[in-house]
Parts: C-alpha cells; structure tokens; sequence
C-alpha cells in the first residue's frame, strides 16, 4: 500500500497505522480502567471514542488502499468490503449478546480482540513486504 491517503498527502501505510495505534490505545485504556474497577460512564466512553477515532481512519484507507491495484473492480471491491464490514458487524453482536453479562467485560474482550487482529492482519503482510523475501522470490 505505497499510494497516498486522500487529502494529507499522507502514505496509507502510515495512515492506517496511526489509526491501529489509536485503535489499540483504546482497547489498553479499556482494559486498564475495567480492572481499576472504575464505574464510570466515562470509562467506557473514553476509551470506545479513542478506538472509534482509530476507526474512522483505518477503515476508509484500508479500503482505498485494497481497491488501488484494481481500479477496473473498484465497484465491486467496495461492496465486497462493505459487506465483510457489516457481516463482521452483526456477528460481533451477536457474540456480544450471547456474552453479556451486565459488565463491561464482554465488550472489553472484544474491542481487545479486534484491535490486536485488526493489528496483526496488517502487518503480517508488510512484514511479507519488508522483511524476508516470499517463496516465489527467493531462489535456492
């Protein structure tokens, strides 16, 4: 994902990782305040904008930087990704509505396993990218 993000100029790499960053503060600063015993709305509010924030910058970067290499199918990659957002979505709530418990932490499991894979997915292929030279590359 060498292209650059809309209006800043910015590498989408970069981007996105700023907003795993934010993404994975919140989920910290969940998991901090739910084992502080803090019960306070503004210990899930808090948190949850932090991760939101995150949110709306990796999502729209991610989604531009899969459907750069393929401008022909730009339609129907943006469907694609719409559709994995929304199926993701309603399978998170249903979990979330089987595990609730009447606390924060269903939710807290949650957001924490969706940062550190959202974190992960990205960059194990840059680590592809980066690091050592794939199968189809290396000759020996």
């Amino acid at each position: 994902m060498r292209e650059r993000s809309g209006a800043i100029g910015v590498p989408i790499d970069r981007t996105v990782t700023i907003g795993l960053t934010l993404y994975l503060a919140g989920a910290a600063a969940l998991v901090v305040l739910l084992f502080a015993g803090v019960r306070h709305p503004g210990a899930v509010l808090v948190p949850m904008a932090l991760f939101q924030f995150g949110n709306g910058i990796v999502m729209p970067n991610t989604v531009a930087g899969a459907m750069a290499p393929f401008p022909q199918a730009a339609g129907s990659a943006s469907a694609l990704a719409g559709f994995v957002q929304m199926a993701t979505g309603a399978l998170s709530g249903l979990v979330l509505g089987r595990l609730h418990d009447g606390s924060a932490r269903p939710m807290t499991v949650l957001v924490v396993v969706s940062a550190v894979s959202a974190a992960l997915f990205f960059a194990l292929p840059i680590r592809r990218r980066h690091g050592r030279p794939s199968r189809s590359t290396s000759h020996g």
